[in-house]
């Protein structure tokens, strides 16, 4: 079945394809017309770029620079890294010396977006170097401003700020294209980061900078178009925000004034204002503006994406100062379910832009191919019949490949059950046995007292003391308690820390940290199987772990799979009680 599947769906998409390449194009095939649809109409860009490619009037290594920026510039950006480093390769650009500086600055904003620090630190001392030896101070200032923010970012602030600040320097006295919007950038980010840090007085200079830019900018002729007039939003947001930290209450709220008049129903800039009407407590226009950005995703049907972070965050902070939590825990609730699904779609959306790197490249053959071939149906139907039968071998594979994949987890969640029902069975022999040993020498002194002093703890054995906190942390589940740590133990038993660290480790061989989650986990493994409709935010919550990532890498730490894939093979086992026989063949 998914063999004759996987034929009747090649089929289907290449009778699809049929009308495409005898028709003739309606759309104006050009360069610029891939950049006008770039940020309106991606899904026509791309039909342009293919037309594009198609007549192959333009060299390879540009196609690759303008698809790559069509892909870019619509957050694709594992997909655009690809067509940048494929026109970088290109024997074409080995003299363009300059060509290839703006090629390393476009794979940095790719890895920057990715978050691949080390890659593109790797790219920026590239770029810096070459720069440098041909003397072109704005790729130094992008390289070093780039290099600045990387080690801002990992907490080396006092050597980061230094190098955005150096950047920043050269790139004002730079003559280059695209100053202004280098400038604009590193002024909003120096001012973002002054104000994290708490330095209102730097945060000031910096808009400062940014308003002389665009006071220059606009007496140069330059029109007030889209992109101006959301640089003159942010900078109002950034003088009211930072004026209100500064004590000016009278200015911020003249700045706020002149932001809801320059808004102009825009809400993309409102996140830069919260910190301001928070300071003067003016939730309801907290929750009026954010409901409102809130209302405009949901009408496009985009209610899953990183601004509803910020949205739903704020609009629950400011229920939660006026009190009303209820309200306040309906978003905190939409935020986690937000967060949850985004990690998801990060990780289907990576997968499928490394799907779409390799069919680019087999695009591209294929219009090399039709060029070629297109008047010999023979031929067309010979290499069709080919691809059916790679696509079904490919189908077949990954159909064997999801199966046995499958047959692995079920028996590796076996495994992870028996081991925690052993180990729940030795706990509850240990306790007895302790509780045992507790009753024989209760019986041979009878006048123990159940307060003992600091002495006669340290007199007892640390076997026997040991004893009796484990009974006592596994009996009432104790390590359930998120707020549970060794202090609560040394605390509840009265005793010394030094002795305590020896008792532990002589008994355990491990970290109390450890020894503790072993049983936070070892729990969930009972609950996931006790309560299979739990999420696994609830499981972790029930379990003492308050952050719900922390469960997720101690678990597959421990077990070597994730809760989800644990979950999910459990309840496929307990619908189909058959799968799991053969798991361990």
């Amino acid at each position: 079945m998914m063999r004759r599947y996987v034929i009747l769906s090649m089929l289907t998409l290449v009778v699809s394809m049929l009308p495409a390449l005898s028709a003739e194009p309606s759309t104006e095939i050009s360069e610029d017309k891939v950049y006008e649809l770039m940020l309106t109409d991606y899904e026509e860009a791309c039909k342009v770029m293919e037309r594009l490619r198609q007549e192959s009037k333009l060299p390879q290594w540009q196609l690759d620079i303008i698809e790559g920026d069509l892909h870019f510039n619509n957050g694709k950006w594992r997909l655009a890294l690809d067509f940048y480093t494929r026109a970088s390769s290109s024997s074409d650009l080995e003299k363009d010396k300059e060509r290839s500086l703006e090629l390393i600055h476009r794979r940095i904003s790719c890895y920057d977006c990715l978050h691949d620090d080390v890659a593109k630190s790797t790219l920026c001392k590239e770029l810096y170097e070459k720069a440098s030896e041909m003397g072109n101070a704005p790729m130094q200032s992008i390289a070093l401003f780039n290099l600045g923010k990387t080690a801002y970012l990992q907490e080396n602030k006092e050597s980061g700020l230094k190098m955005m600040e150096e950047a920043v320097a050269i790139m004002e006295t730079a003559d280059y294209e695209y100053r202004y919007d280098n400038l604009s950038y590193n002024y909003n980010t120096l001012i973002l980061y002054s104000l994290r840090d708490g330095d209102n007085a730097e945060a000031m200079k910096y808009l400062r900078k940014a308003e002389e830019l665009e006071e220059t900018e606009s007496k140069g002729g330059r029109e007030m178009d889209g992109l101006a007039k959301r640089q003159k939003r942010i900078l109002l947001a950034h003088r009211t925000v930072i004026l209100s930290k500064l004590g000016d209450s009278a200015g911020a709220d003249k700045a706020y004034s002149d932001y809801l008049a320059a808004r102009e129903g825009k809400t993309s800039e409102d996140y830069l204002i919260m910190p301001y009407l928070f300071e003067k407590g003016r939730y309801g226009d907290v929750i009026k503006m954010n409901k409102s950005r809130r209302d405009a995703f949901l009408a496009q049907g985009d209610s899953v994406n990183y601004y509803m972070l910020t949205i739903n965050r704020s609009i629950a902070n400011a229920y939660m100062e006026m009190g009303i939590a209820d309200s306040a825990a309906v978003y905190y609730r939409e935020l986690a379910l937000v967060t949850e699904t985004l990690k998801k779609q990060e990780q289907e959306s990576n997968a499928l832009e490394l799907a779409a790197i390799y069919e680019s490249t087999q695009k591209d053959q294929e219009i090399e191919r039709q060029k070629m071939e297109l008047k010999s149906k023979t031929m067309f139907l010979v290499c069709l019949l080919i691809i059916i039968v790679l696509a079904a071998g490919f189908g077949v594979y990954a159909y064997l490949t999801l199966r046995r994949v499958r047959r692995k987890n079920a028996a590796l969640a076996n495994e992870v059950s028996a081991l925690v029902e052993c180990r729940n069975n030795l706990y509850v022999a240990r306790i007895e046995c302790a509780r045992l040993k507790s009753l024989v020498q209760q019986e041979d002194h009878p006048g123990t007292s159940e307060n003992e002093s600091e002495k006669e703890i340290e007199e007892k054995t640390g076997n026997a003391i040991w004893e009796e906190i484990e009974r006592d942390i596994i009996e009432n589940r104790l390590y359930l308690d998120h707020e549970f740590t060794r202090a609560t133990v040394m605390e509840r038993y009265r005793i010394p820390k030094n002795l305590f660290a020896s008792i532990f480790k002589d008994n355990t061989g491990t970290t109390f940290t450890r020894y503790i989650n072993n049983l936070r986990l070892e729990y969930s493994v009972v609950l996931m199987k006790e309560k299979p409709h739990y999420t696994i935010n609830a499981i972790a919550s029930e379990c003492g772990f308050p952050n719900p990532s922390t469960f997720y890498r101690l678990f597959f730490e421990r077990f070597s799979m994730t809760p989800s894939e644990y979950l999910r093979t459990r309840q496929s086992q307990a619908e189909s009680p058959d799968a799991g026989n053969g798991m361990t063949k």
